[in-house]
């Protein structure tokens, strides 16, 4: 086994069958040389940025729980990305809420016109079966002074 420092904050691991390379509270592995060489000219162009928070005692209190022994998350990092990114798929749901939304307002529009239409079309059919069934002089009347709206 081989453990050896890559820059300031990689570690490379190398054992009989595993590479892993091993970055801040995160941990890759790569299934060759080849793999951890590209690895790490890519980690040269990546830059982490330190931020100070101030949190509440309850808000630090939910971080210790989540991080460390017994803990979802190896770092108070790892734990702050993750609510980063679930913020980031939060906002994406409400934008896909709001989409659907729209949509169903559309589709309800569309259905109270088509059956607006389909009522209007089933009147016109019922007063031409009306002027069909009229005997001559009362159509007759009707063409002078109109069709009454119901029998």
């Amino acid at each position: 086994m081989l453990l050896t420092r890559v820059k300031d904050t990689s570690i490379l691991l190398l054992t009989k069958h595993n590479i892993i390379l091993q970055l801040g509270g995160d941990t890759l592995s790569a299934a060759s040389l080849t793999g951890i060489h590209r690895f790490t000219r890519m980690m040269k162009n990546v830059t982490m940025g330190r931020l100070t928070v101030s949190l509440t005692d309850e808000e630090e209190e939910i971080i210790e729980e989540k991080v460390g022994d017994g803990g979802e998350y190896e770092s108070k990092s790892e734990f702050v990305r993750m609510c980063i990114q679930d913020h980031t798929r939060v906002e994406d749901l409400e934008r896909e809420v709001e989409r659907l939304q729209n949509e169903k307002r559309t589709l309800l529009a569309e259905r109270e016109e088509k059956a607006e239409l389909a009522r209007y079309v089933e009147d016109e059919r019922e007063t031409q079966q009306r002027w069909r069934e009229a005997p001559l002089w009362t159509r007759m009347k009707w063409r002078v002074v109109g069709m009454p709206s119901s029998p």
